[in-house]
């Protein structure tokens, strides 16, 4: 037809997103007025919302929103330190909170730590259907195991986060309904040198002249962490895994570029963040769900397998079978359900080590305007629950 549609499906689609089209009826607190494609994007307060306060007024009070697009991590820095940012959560980098605090009160904001909940910050995921001699290392559960002791948690929580991380493999955090219990949440997650040499030294005994640990095959062993948001945190693990023969490097690229070789399975191991606390409604964090980006649990082609229903890609391992089927189980059940094979979940993945955590539960950073009112100073930050949305921004407004 003539907006370049075979079907009327795939136009109602194109309309439905209203962040490109402006004029779509909604009832959201704001609308996008400027469309997304522009390096400010505009939304204005939407005069249908349905909400209003307690004495009757209309919400939302905060009559437009501003979004700018920042190419540069360190630049958002400077705008915070200069008072141009009234609220920032997204690509706030830890290793910036120090200054940040600093500035407070020349910027005129504070920064509150926002609760991280499931979130683990700069997990590594070892791609279970890797194309390539690596991935004889990459499946084995002792060599994850392995490389898991060798990571000095303790050195990357003091330097990169102050202390105020914590120690946890990729399960639910304590406090919640399907947190399996310390015994699986630090599974394995001991700092211990000689235990990973020694288990090692059982898997691929021999090394070049560099150190570097050869593969059956007499190639040397260079893992690739590829990462788009945390180099840091990456680059520490590395050290510790070239510590122990493992020749480890970090792979900095743009998220775009990221995706396209996730996609592809063409990503070694991924060293980005996961979340822990949407095992049902978010799985594709918790097992090779379905092709997702570049963040989600790595194994894109067991993940085309399972979207597809066996059509494509590849057929897991009985083990990720049985993720794939207590997630299944759990969406399809109660509450208690999902609260068993949650636990259930965890245990496997601790057991396993198909994601090794270095550090979880590690602060976000929220920047707040000393102007911007209403703004709760504790709550969780989830992307699976939109934060800053979970503390209704629709009641927001300014002193001044």
């Amino acid at each position: 037809n003539d907006n370049g549609f075979e079907e009327w499906t795939q136009l109602f689609q194109d309309r439905f997103d209203i962040t490109h089209h402006t004029d779509r009826p909604h009832t959201r607190p704001w609308g996008v007025s400027t469309p997304i494609t522009q390096p400010r994007m505009i939304a204005s307060r939407n005069p249908f919302f349905y909400a209003i306060d307690r004495a009757g007024n209309q919400l939302p009070y905060v009559d437009r929103l501003v979004y700018e697009l920042v190419p540069d991590r360190e630049l958002i820095v400077l705008k915070v330190i200069a008072g141009e940012i009234d609220m920032q959560g997204r690509w706030i980098q830890f290793k910036n909170f120090p200054v940040m605090k600093e500035n407070e009160e020349k910027g005129n904001y504070r920064v509150f730590q926002y609760g991280p909940r499931g979130l683990i910050q700069a997990a590594l995921k070892f791609n279970q259907t890797w194309d390539g001699p690596e991935r004889e290392y990459l499946t084995n559960k002792d060599f994850r195991i392995a490389l898991s002791h060798a990571i000095n948690r303790e050195e990357i929580n003091d330097i990169l986060f102050f202390g105020l991380g914590s120690v946890r493999n990729h399960t639910a955090p304590p406090g919640t309904p399907t947190f399996p219990g310390d015994n699986y949440g630090k599974l394995y997650t001991e700092y211990d040198v000689d235990k990973a040499n020694a288990m090692l030294d059982e898997i691929m005994p021999n090394k070049d002249g560099n150190g570097c640990r050869l593969m059956s095959n007499g190639d040397p062993l260079r893992l690739r962490i590829t990462t788009y948001q945390y180099p840091d945190n990456n680059e520490m693990v590395a050290n510790h895994w070239n510590a122990v023969g493992v020749c480890s490097e970090v792979d900095l690229v743009t998220r775009a570029l990221c995706i396209t070789r996730t996609d592809a399975n063409k990503t070694m191991i991924n060293g980005q963040g996961t979340q822990t606390l949407a095992q049902f409604s978010s799985p594709v964090f918790t097992a090779p769900w379905e092709i997702s980006g570049c963040d989600p649990f790595l194994a894109p082609e067991y993940a085309r397998w399972n979207q597809t229903s066996g059509a494509e890609g590849m057929e897991p391992t009985d083990e990720i079978k049985a993720l794939l089927s207590a997630i299944k189980d759990g969406r399809a059940g109660t509450q208690e359900d999902r609260d068993r094979l949650g636990k259930e979940i965890g245990i496997m993945h601790a057991e396993n080590q198909w994601i090794v955590s270095p550090i979880a539960a590690v602060p976000n950073p929220f920047i707040v305007n000393r102007d911007l009112a209403n703004v709760a100073e504790q709550a969780a930050s989830v992307w699976t629950i939109r934060t800053p949305a979970n503390v209704f921004p629709e009641v927001f407004f300014f002193r001044k």
